[in-house]
């Protein structure tokens, strides 16, 4: 037995749309990365209690708080560092 939903009949798209869309300019972007090198860990979460999982986990904070270090963008960029496993130290 199909779900009600199934027994919906479909109506056909009209090509005179009366909800017009945006047209997006695209614009040419490079795909290299404006990085001079790969991002480094600075130890701005030295201080908080942390252990490593394992390699492919990585590393964990359990008395680190997130909304703590929203306003700090060296810790947010470490914590994104530990959390790729080919960035870490």
């Amino acid at each position: 037995m199909s779900p009600p939903a199934a027994d919906v009949d479909v109506q056909p798209i009209i090509a005179d749309n009366p909800f017009p869309t945006k047209t997006l300019q695209v614009t040419s972007h490079s795909s290299a990365s404006r990085l001079a090198g790969p991002l480094t860990y600075s130890g701005s979460l030295d201080s908080y209690e942390h252990f490593d999982v394992t390699g492919v986990i990585g590393r964990e904070f359990p008395t680190l708080q997130l909304s703590e270090i929203l306003h700090d963008d060296a810790k947010i960029r470490d914590l994104a560092i530990l959390g790729t496993p080919a960035l870490q130290p």
